[in-house]
């Protein structure tokens, strides 16, 4: 490849990335918003409703994932998926009751989050000489949200929730227009003899891996979803989530984007451990806020912390899982975190916001992040065991 082609590559895939989250953002990290503001939900069905589109994510995760490790075409699936997309975003909000709301999120659940799993795979086996190709790239993404999120609170207090599928829609065509000029995944050499890696087959440490991403899941996933109603407790309004959130993706950026030569002195456990560390102090900061100005820092913390977990967990799984495996093992990964953990850390947030109040959330989560870090620790007496 030489270097005008993998340029181009490079730019096609940064608008792909930028238009998946962008995407993902304008509708469903505000689904909690439109839930509650324009159907009057409490937080329980809210969080009812992120749990059936997590649940539904992690049969998802699974299933594309492994279409794609079998067929090796992450592009057809990718376009297809988008396209799916706008039409279940439509029927979301749309939707005449409550009922077919929750069938909509569990069909949207099944499709979404595997597309960006997909995407990312797509992104990483295209650059196969250039493992640090993925961060910088992914980093755009983390912009383009923030940016979308310092605007969109404000623009669904001024014209109303009506913003979020058509923009969604928008962004989700556009990706669909930028996919059709982009070369299919690489073929993984075992895949293209027919070879296939059975789930069964991979290494204790995967296993382990998707362990400590799931306790991570439960405790920190909640602290974006629930995102609105922590910052309601301290006087925060719809316009204040976009801020958070700005500040979050903002801090994910940056990291993703500078702090590759610092941190790549650390292997991919060791920054995974120090993003673990880094999720512990933020909710700490949340525990003790008392204004929103501070949940702003602690939001600001949480972002550098994914943007330093997210590549190297993608580095982790390239480095742990057969190639022919990456689509599953990648999903895998984010099934755990964002998947399972969104589907038990939402229900039991909502719960424990209406029965116990906010901060009785916090303190919960915290709790579990504590046991997701002595769980990560646990990473490199497996990784000596397979080496041996």
């Amino acid at each position: 490849m030489n270097q005008k082609t993998r340029a181009e590559l490079k730019r096609g895939f940064a608008m792909l990335e930028m238009l998946y989250w962008l995407t993902y953002g304008a509708f469903t990290t505000y689904l909690v918003s439109f839930v509650t503001a324009t159907r009057g939900a409490s937080a329980t069905v809210a969080g009812l409703m992120l749990a059936l589109f997590m649940a539904s994510a992690c049969v998802g995760q699974y299933v594309i994932g492994g279409l794609c490790d079998r067929r090796q075409n992450n592009r057809a699936v990718f376009r297809a998926g988008m396209a799916i997309i706008i039409a279940l975003e439509l029927a979301v909000y749309f939707s005449p009751n409550m009922a077919l709301m929750g069938v909509g999120c569990v069909c949207l659940g099944f499709i979404q989050p595997p597309i960006g799993a997909i995407l990312d795979t797509w992104l990483i086996r295209s650059f196969p000489d250039e493992p640090g190709a993925y961060s910088p790239l992914r980093a755009l993404a983390s912009l383009a949200y923030a940016v979308l999120m310092a605007v969109m609170g404000v623009l669904i207090e001024r014209v109303g929730h009506g913003a979020m599928p058509v923009l969604s829609a928008l962004f989700a065509l556009a990706g669909i227009a930028v996919a059709t000029r982009m070369p299919e995944i690489p073929r993984a050499a075992s895949a293209a003899r027919g070879g296939e890696v059975k789930l069964g087959m991979l290494p204790r440490v995967v296993w382990l891996f998707v362990l400590a991403m799931g306790v991570m899941g439960v405790a920190n996933i909640p602290l974006l979803n629930m995102n609105l109603l922590i910052l309601g407790s301290v006087g925060g309004t719809v316009a204040s989530m976009g801020l958070a959130t700005a500040f979050n993706t903002a801090a994910e950026f940056l990291m993703m984007r500078f702090a590759g030569p610092a941190l790549s002195r650390y292997s991919a456990r060791q920054r995974m451990l120090i993003a673990c560390v880094l999720y512990v102090g933020s909710t700490v900061l949340m525990i003790l806020s008392r204004t929103v100005w501070l949940l702003y820092l602690a939001s600001f913390i949480n972002g550098m912390a994914y943007g330093i977990l997210l590549p190297a967990r993608r580095q982790f799984v390239t480095e742990i899982a057969p190639e022919e495996a990456h689509n599953r093992v990648h999903g895998l990964g984010d099934m755990a975190y964002l998947n399972f953990g969104g589907l038990v850390g939402n229900q039991m947030s909502g719960l424990l916001i209406d029965s116990k109040g906010v901060r009785f959330m916090l303190s919960v989560s915290l709790g579990i992040q504590v046991v997701g870090l002595a769980v990560m620790s646990r990473l490199r007496g497996a990784l000596r065991k397979e080496a041996k």
